[in-house]
């Protein structure tokens, strides 16, 4: 029996429907289950319309993790504690401050999630142990495109797909450091997973930020000391004038 004859113009569409739905899995959302079924008509030998379908194809759409936080304020060097900035590299930074004693100084940095999934980040600004002083009272303030402040749980802060974020660091000079003193603070971030992904093929922790390291120098104040004397005239009349 001759093979029936299948024309050429449907094995175009059924490639065009291929291509369709791989462009598809490249757009979706992490943690989406795709089905596709194709199917094929055709014209047999003996001149009757016949149809084809495949079986049903399901394809589950990982999450592919990427975020990034900019401005890259420093390089905190690989290995070791993360706390340690030893071999620090200074960069061309926006984040390069200075304060005096009980001033308040804030770092901005901008939280883009370019993971095809809303995914959760642990925030953290960790401060050198190799400088001369750590800030007190700091902390992390993350704002959406609409200013509308992100809420924390544990530390960890939910970005959706595709969300472009405003993030501080906050922190005070605290009394008794001495001018020209330097602190280092590095914004590092972890990521904690994705919503909706089951099972994903490697842990969530695959993507870590930690070249975002911000300087405070402390200014030196100047000493300003005054002096007073007085001088008594005795005018001859029992007065005296005092300069």
């Amino acid at each position: 029996m001759p093979l029936p004859k299948i024309p050429r113009l449907s094995f175009f569409l059924f490639a065009v429907a291929t291509l369709l739905l791989s462009v598809a899995l490249a757009q979706t959302r992490g943690g989406t289950l795709i089905t596709n079924t194709a199917s094929v008509s055709f014209t047999d030998s003996d001149g009757n319309d016949r149809t084809t379908v495949s079986n049903t194809v399901e394809i589950f759409v990982q999450t592919v993790y990427d975020f990034t936080i900019t401005p890259d304020e420093g390089r905190a060097p690989s290995g070791g504690s993360a706390n340690n900035f030893a071999g620090y590299e200074e960069l061309d930074s926006n984040n390069d401050l200075s304060g005096l004693v009980g001033d308040e100084v804030t770092f901005t940095y901008t939280l883009t999630n370019n993971t095809n999934n809303a995914i959760g980040v642990l925030l953290e600004a960790l401060q050198a142990t190799t400088d001369d002083f750590n800030l007190t009272g700091v902390t992390i303030t993350v704002t959406d495109a609409n200013r509308i402040p992100v809420t924390p749980v544990g530390g960890v802060y939910t970005l959706e797909q595709n969300g472009v974020y405003t993030t501080t660091v906050t922190g005070t000079i605290p009394a008794g450091v001495q001018g020209n003193a330097v602190a280092l603070v590095d914004l590092v971030a972890t990521n904690q997973g994705a919503e909706g992904e089951p099972n994903p093929a490697v842990g969530p922790n695959v993507s870590y930020e930690n070249n975002n390291v911000g300087r405070v120098t402390v200014g030196e104040v100047p000493a300003i000391g005054a002096a007073k004397t007085a001088t008594s005239v005795n005018n001859g009349n029992g007065s005296y004038t005092v300069t």
